[in-house]
């Protein structure tokens, strides 16, 4: 017991200084600020990754919504949370995940991490009823899509060792694996179309949004 004890109160004083060095040598507050593009991914610093980080971190979106639990003594509590050595991760950024990130230090929240997403995609605007098409990137292993101001999760459209992902879909992944269409555009098809590598970074991003109804 004893022990443990003296992990935890090292943990919190390596806490502590941490957080005083950002106020003396960075952010007044003690926050790291983070502009990152929708798709890509967030690494944690190492103070804050499991297994060194066994405390309680926090997440509160920027929207206003409800503050939630992300990590809890060395459990990840969100799906896309990753670990690798000496890290973790939170991949593929939406909207949703603008916000404060903050973790627990004797008996107060401390706010370490400010996320700000921006939109990097490429905007593409097309007509209803017409026809898309674009290059796929040569080491594209992944194909997803966001509908436009979604929170919901990306749905995978195109896997390029699945065929049968593609089966169904109005993308269409060219056999060559690359090119990729849309055809008949609708308002059903506005939104972030994301190529994934197989390490899941995102390669190319673009933001599809089809004007008005021809067929009136």
């Amino acid at each position: 017991m004893a022990g443990q004890q003296n992990r935890i109160s090292t943990q919190e004083m390596l806490l502590f200084c941490v957080t005083v060095s950002c106020v003396l040598f960075g952010s007044a507050n003690g926050l790291t600020y983070e502009t990152l593009c929708l798709g890509s991914s967030m690494k944690f610093p190492m103070l804050y990754s499991p297994p060194s980080f066994r405390g309680r971190m926090y997440f509160t979106p920027s929207s206003g919504g409800p503050r939630k639990v992300i990590m809890d003594n060395g459990k990840l509590k969100d799906a896309r949370i990753s670990l690798s050595y000496l890290s973790a991760e939170l991949r593929r950024l939406t909207e949703r995940d603008e916000g404060t990130f903050s973790v627990t230090f004797s008996d107060s929240v401390i706010d370490v991490i400010r996320l700000r997403i921006l939109d990097c995609s490429h905007k593409v605007t097309e007509h209803y009823g017409h026809y898309y098409s674009s290059d796929v990137p040569s080491d594209a292993e992944l194909l997803e899509f966001t509908r436009l101001h979604s929170k919901d999760q990306p749905k995978l459209l195109w896997n390029r060792t699945d065929a049968q992902t593609n089966r169904g879909s109005r993308v269409q992944v060219a056999r060559s694996g690359r090119s990729w269409e849309i055809n008949d555009l609708t308002q059903a098809d506005n939104g972030y179309y994301s190529f994934r590598a197989k390490d899941n970074s995102s390669l190319k991003g673009t933001l599809l949004e089809v004007k008005g109804d021809v067929r009136k």
